[in-house]
């Protein structure tokens, strides 16, 4: 099988950020921020008692207050503090999740691919099976070179997208981006 190059894949990000960007703004969060916070991230992970597993588990309609709050602050251009409040979220195991995948929709505007990686899969190590924490990492998989991995994560959006209302730009973004994907090969 033949695999495209990273140019031929240069479309891909166009038809999944609109799953993904921001209605308005005036820049990334601080790249620093997220830098730790990834690091944080990865730590907490690590360890075997992170939550037990009634505070891990939410499902992905029912996000923490503060995730809409902080989301309502990166549409008013307001990025840094919505990444700060994300970061707040990270200590609270009923909240982590939603820290971590708000903190991974942050980091993909920015040049910190392994950080934003380890958001995207701490929101899903904390029990969330959330569609746009696996679209992220499918994009991040894509851009990588990973087609298999990207066709599992982005399969995995579809699947936990599907017949939920609250996530039809995480399910269009995913068929669209495999059927390029299917397209380009």
């Amino acid at each position: 099988m033949l695999i495209p190059d990273r140019a031929s894949f240069a479309a891909l990000p166009a038809v999944t950020a609109s799953a993904l960007d921001r209605e308005a703004g005036d820049g990334p969060a601080d790249p620093d921020l997220l830098l730790v916070a990834g690091r944080a991230v990865a730590v907490a992970a690590s360890a075997a008692d992170v939550a037990s597993d009634e505070e891990r588990t939410s499902p992905p309609d029912a996000a923490h207050p503060g995730y809409e709050q902080a989301m309502a602050l990166d549409r008013a251009g307001r990025s840094g503090d919505a990444a700060r409040m994300f970061v707040e979220m990270l200590p609270d195991p009923s909240a982590a999740a939603d820290g971590c995948l708000g903190l991974a929709v942050l980091g993909l505007r920015t040049v910190l691919r392994e950080e934003t990686r380890t958001l995207a899969a701490g929101c899903l190590e904390w029990g969330a099976s959330h569609p746009r924490a696996c679209l992220i990492l499918g994009i991040l998989a894509l851009e990588a070179g990973d087609q298999q991995g990207a066709q599992t994560y982005l399969a995995a959006t579809a699947r936990i997208a599907r017949g939920n209302p609250a996530f039809l730009a995480e399910l269009k973004a995913a068929q669209r981006t495999l059927l390029l994907m299917k397209i380009l090969r």
